[in-house]
């Protein structure tokens, strides 16, 4: 059997031989570098949105869903989320058709 250790690397290897084969283990040590933390890269949504939704709603009825997008500066995914949300609470209302209707704030 020998063993070959190199402390700086934190390379350990051991290695036995018969006549029949050869085995060679290597086990790596690695120094810690630190605590690592994992970051939510998706935040839940606090309710601006919707309130900026509501008073935006509150003044022009009849914008569109782009249009609430790009005055809020957000996706117009997460328009449709906050909508469906609003509607939900019983806080918004679709009144009309998708084309040529409006929304009504409830409060």
């Amino acid at each position: 059997m020998v063993l070959i250790c190199r402390p700086q690397t934190g390379l350990r290897v051991k290695s036995t031989t018969n006549t029949l084969s050869c085995v060679i283990t290597a086990k790596v040590h690695r120094k810690s570098v630190g605590e690592h933390t994992l970051v939510a890269e998706t935040p839940k949504t606090s309710g601006k949105t919707s309130g900026k939704i509501l008073s935006i709603l509150k003044q022009e009825k009849h914008l569109t869903i782009p249009e609430l997008a790009r005055l809020i500066g957000v996706t117009e995914r997460s328009i449709e989320r906050n909508i469906r949300k609003l509607q939900d609470q019983g806080l918004l209302r679709r009144i009309g058709p998708a084309k040529g209707g409006y929304w009504e704030v409830i409060k």
